[in-house]
């Protein structure tokens, strides 16, 4: 019994993770777009935590520079190392993001 509320808390608790995402990507979709440049790009990693795509980026919105490394709303990891990336891990991978 005791296992089966666990079960449903988690699956409350994703839930309103999944929610929460949905509405930060419904919301972005309004967003004004404005050009920027990138700073600098690389993929870092390696061995065994895996390849990642390191990428800095600057735009503009009302005369205000903003700066970022943030090429996603969530980190995601695909390999099993435990390296926290858009990618899977994989340097052709990390290297596809940083050559776009």
């Amino acid at each position: 019994m005791v296992s089966g509320l666990v079960l449903i808390g988690f699956g409350i608790l994703f839930v309103n993770i999944a929610i929460h995402f949905i509405r930060k990507i419904k919301a972005a979709r309004n967003w004004p777009t404005t050009t920027g440049k990138v700073v600098s790009s690389e993929v870092v990693g390696g061995w065994s935590r895996g390849y990642e795509a390191k990428v800095l980026y600057q735009y503009s919105v009302g005369g205000t520079v903003y700066s970022s490394d943030k090429i996603s709303f969530i980190k995601v990891s695909l390999s099993f190392a435990g390296t926290e990336s858009c990618s899977s891990g994989k340097k052709a991978d990390a290297q596809r993001i940083v050559d776009t």
